[in-house]
């Protein structure tokens, strides 16, 4: 049975939010479980309540670092497990049979990433069945639902530390593009916080690495055809709730006057 690297990435968070997404994870039902914490150097209240973990955590690296992707990159080199999955402070599994229903609904050997859905509050979000570039132009996977082989992160390479809050889905492009097969397993994995890192406050940072990313993957022919059918959609969707129908009695009387 392989291993499961959980890693979980911290910088001065509270107590009851790591009891929140330690608990879930340790919770699971999956016997080849690896717990790896990775903090940036956190005070010491923080560190505190994760040494209530230590027992659970099977490796732990506390020190500075440059952001929450150059810590995710750390837990991908001091974990050991053949597959990968990160989930942050404040999120947590939806239940403990999670990956135990996710390693079972695959073919291990013929597949390199495995994702389900989410929940954000209590909005359960479909992920896509089929990743094509298309799909992949207007939107990602959440990395909190992913699992990914080890061998991937040996050929696409680790998370591109000059995005701040977009490196996962720049990576998940990369790794789908240069053809390592997925697989999409139609559960709830997790609870989702959509956190105050894509708040309005950091809405133009996303922005901008959006349009690198676009830009970086996309022709201007894919780009501009791209804008053209998100912009014909979101009408479509506007017009979509009014009602063209005729008033009855204005059906009414064209029936009446055809039969004159």
């Amino acid at each position: 049975m392989d291993v499961i690297s959980v890693v979980v990435v911290c910088y001065n968070e509270a107590q009851e939010r790591i009891n929140y997404t330690l608990d879930s994870i340790i919770a699971q039902d999956y016997p080849e479980l690896e717990l790896v914490v990775i903090d940036g150097g956190s005070e010491i209240e923080t560190v505190d309540s994760l040494e209530l973990y230590k027992r659970k955590i099977s490796a732990f690296l506390s020190e500075r670092d440059d952001g929450i992707y150059d810590a995710m990159n750390k837990g991908i080199r001091i974990s050991k497990g053949e597959w990968i999955m990160f989930m942050n402070i404040g999120d947590r599994f939806c239940s403990p049979d999670v990956l135990s229903k996710l390693m079972s609904n695959i073919n291990q050997e013929h597949n390199d990433l495995v994702y389900g859905d989410v929940f954000i509050g209590h909005k359960y979000v479909h992920a896509p069945e089929r990743l094509s570039r298309y799909r992949l132009y207007h939107q990602t996977i959440c990395h909190q639902a992913l699992l990914a082989r080890r061998g991937v992160f040996d050929l696409v390479g680790f998370f591109d530390l000059s995005y701040s809050l977009i490196a996962d889905r720049d990576w998940i492009f990369r790794a789908v593009t240069k053809g390592h097969r997925y697989t999409h397993v139609p559960i709830p994995i997790c609870d989702w916080e959509l956190a105050s890192k894509c708040a309005d406050s950091k809405s133009k940072t996303v922005d901008k690495e959006l349009r690198r990313y676009h830009r970086k993957y996309f022709s201007r022919f894919e780009r501009i055809l791209h804008t053209i059918i998100l912009g014909y959609s979101k009408t479509l969707r506007r017009f979509r709730p009014l009602n063209f129908a005729l008033p009855v009695r204005l059906k009414d009387s064209f029936r009446d006057a055809g039969k004159q």
